[in-house]
């Protein structure tokens, strides 16, 4: 679907995979993920810790794509605190810039 919707422009692709780098299975289908699309995985990028929750992004010839944040989303909590999910949320922030 990105491929085919997506060529040639920028993206950012995010959420939760369950998948794990450390798990060698996992690594190989985040690697064949990534690589065919040629998406960059922001927690590797930023030497963040490895999360199942993933923002992966490319930039293109009209649009420059910068992660300039990588956080736990605490603010993504029931009322009594607990996590909306089965683990914590994560939240990138993206800068941009258009460059043609």
């Amino acid at each position: 679907f990105v491929q085919s919707y997506s060529a040639g422009r920028a993206v950012i692709v995010a959420g939760d995979t369950n998948l794990k780098r450390r798990i060698a299975a996992d690594e190989r289908v985040l690697l064949d993920f990534a690589g065919g699309l040629n998406l960059e995985d922001v927690g590797q990028l930023m030497g963040m810790p490895d999360h199942i929750d993933r923002f992966f992004f490319r930039s293109s010839p009209e649009v420059e794509l910068k992660p300039v944040l990588w956080r736990v989303a605490d603010e993504m909590v029931d009322p009594s605190g607990a996590n909306l999910s089965d683990h914590p949320a994560i939240n990138v922030d993206f800068e941009w810039r258009k460059l043609r």
